[in-house]
């Protein structure tokens, strides 16, 4: 039998695994209920030092030793006009990669991220900030049910140039997102088409940026340009810790680019080869997961304090870790 299983290591040395807690088996008919891990999506931690666990049943704040601490919607209310596709439906994942694409604030309950709007057959993707609102909803087959729902606080379109935006065309651009949560912002990485596809001239040339919305800023942005193009450059991932410095990984060049909470330039950290997640920690320090399922501890100028193997046990494949966080006090 096969159970999604989440690993808390000890600081420093990482030698010692102080907790384990894993999913239910997945056809318990009261796995949902009990608080169950189901193919799990994407793991971060709170402001408050909760882990965000989003998987098949959702996005669920919780304590370190897994018990479910609050259910945050990732679907706002079904209507006709306007619906904003989080890649949930219903309760259920209908597309993982978007459904990656929100994060918990948190304090305060409320929800941060992308969602897709398909208006006048034209694709347009928003950020989003909302808040969290009961609602009946009342189907056939069902019955009625009272569940929590998104409730827009405010929301504004990404950059016309975002990849899958203009030509109505069927590529994400959004790569990853994060919470900074010493301003409460929300933090996208993006890949926009700086020489659009034509025919006859061959493959659009694309880029990367960071897009920082402040969550009371009402769609105000502050847009950071990364280096490179997308042949020069793979931008994979970003974090952010809780001092508020912000973490994009460059798995093609193995780098880490700083970049402070305002959108200043912190400077340029190299990192272990072949590492694909990253993850900013206390004291300014740095970790990534590599492709071979190692966890490094990096100080802020690349130095490589501690490592360890990220796999529960030798069995395990590297292929099956699917994310990794670090919080506020250190822990994996």
């Amino acid at each position: 039998e096969d159970y999604p299983v989440v690993v808390r290591f000890r600081d420093i040395a990482f030698d010692t695994v102080l907790g384990t807690w894993r999913g239910r088996y997945l056809e318990d008919s009261d796995a949902e209920a009990a608080g169950a891990v189901a193919e799990p999506l994407r793991l971060s931690t709170g402001a408050d030092g909760s882990l965000m666990l989003t998987d098949r049943y959702g996005l669920r704040a919780r304590s370190p030793d897994g018990t479910v601490l609050q259910e945050l919607p990732l679907e706002s209310y079904p209507n006709r006009k306007d619906r904003l596709d989080t890649g949930v439906r219903d309760g259920r994942v209908t597309d993982a990669l978007m459904a990656t694409f929100m994060v918990g604030e948190r304090v305060g309950g409320r929800i941060l991220g992308v969602g897709r709007m398909d208006t006048y057959r034209r694709r347009t993707f928003v950020a989003f900030y909302a808040d969290v609102e009961m609602r009946r909803r009342c189907t056939r087959g069902v019955g009625c049910q009272t569940n929590p729902y998104l409730k827009v606080i405010w929301d504004t379109v990404l950059p016309q140039d975002t990849e899958g935006t203009l030509y109505g065309g069927d590529n994400m651009g959004v790569v990853a997102v994060a919470h900074e949560p010493s301003r409460n912002q929300l933090v996208v990485l993006n890949r926009y088409q700086t020489a659009p596809y034509a025919w006859g001239r061959g493959i659009e040339a694309l880029a990367y940026q960071l897009l920082i919305y402040p969550a009371d800023g009402w769609g105000r942005k502050t847009i950071v340009q990364l280096p490179g193009e997308d042949r020069e450059s793979i931008w994979a991932d970003v974090d952010a810790s809780a001092s508020g410095r912000i973490y994009v990984l460059d798995t093609l060049n193995d780098r880490v680019q700083v970049i402070g909470a305002d959108g200043s330039d912190l400077g340029m950290v190299p990192t272990p080869k072949d590492a694909w997640r990253v993850s900013g920690g206390p004291r300014d320090e740095i970790y990534v997961l590599t492709v071979y399922g190692h966890v490094v501890r990096l100080a802020a100028d690349g130095t490589v304090l501690s490592r360890f193997v990220g796999r529960p046990h030798e069995g395990v494949p590297p292929t099956s870790l699917v994310d990794f966080t670090v919080d506020r006090d250190g822990w994996v």
